[in-house]
């Protein structure tokens, strides 16, 4: 069909414009696990959790993320303070046995022409998959060193500048790629991720 070549031509040439800008949202991650019909991120991870720390959960008809909200209003009042900590343990605990960095962002990070990434997940998997396939470099520093992460946290921004507009100098080099985690990392200690539904609605106040 001619028009979706033609659509395909006019997404590739605005790729190389750089006038596409890749969002990595958790239905990048859905062939991150074996079990095909197991693709919900969040799903896998609070059953995960749930089977480690030794509660049940029901899971009928339901998402991950409505999943991982039933479970944290379902703990105890002194629990949900750790429940991050202990959710970011479970991934790290784990990442032997999953594979960190889907199919869907090894492509994405090979593609040379998009210099920006948005994270808009907890997860550190688009770090690994620029750090694999796209980082250049000869030792760690230098692979390190060839892109850069950008961090802003729920209860604490930072790297971004407090001064109100337009007093803000705030100026950042494209010439390497660049990641932007939106929600926060799991790995970033303290942790401090965008998560349940209350942490959404202060990011968005935040905002």
């Amino acid at each position: 069909d001619k028009s979706i070549h033609r659509s395909i031509d006019i997404l590739a040439d605005q790729i190389q414009n750089e006038k596409v800008l890749p969002i990595i949202g958790y239905d990048l991650l859905f062939n991150e696990y074996d079990d095909k019909n197991d693709r919900d991120f969040l799903m896998r991870l609070i059953k995960l959790h749930a089977q480690r720390e030794g509660h049940t959960l029901e899971t009928d008809k339901k998402s991950g993320y409505e999943l991982v909200n039933d479970y944290y209003h379902s703990l105890p009042d002194s629990d949900p303070d750790t429940f991050k900590s202990q959710l970011s343990k479970t991934i790290q605990d784990e990442r032997i046995n999953w594979n960190l960095i889907p199919e869907s962002l090894r492509k994405i990070a090979s593609i040379r022409h998009f210099k920006l990434f948005i994270n808009a997940t907890f997860t550190n998997a688009i770090e690994l998959a620029i750090n694999t396939y796209r980082a250049k470099g000869t030792n760690e520093d230098e692979i390190k060193e060839s892109y850069s992460v950008l961090n802003y946290r729920a209860s604490q921004p930072e790297d971004l500048p407090t001064a109100a507009p337009p007093l803000r100098n705030f100026r950042i080099n494209f010439d390497k790629p660049i990641i932007y985690n939106l929600f926060g990392k799991h790995d970033i200690e303290p942790v401090d991720y965008v998560l349940t539904d209350s942490d959404y609605v202060e990011l968005i106040f935040d905002l």
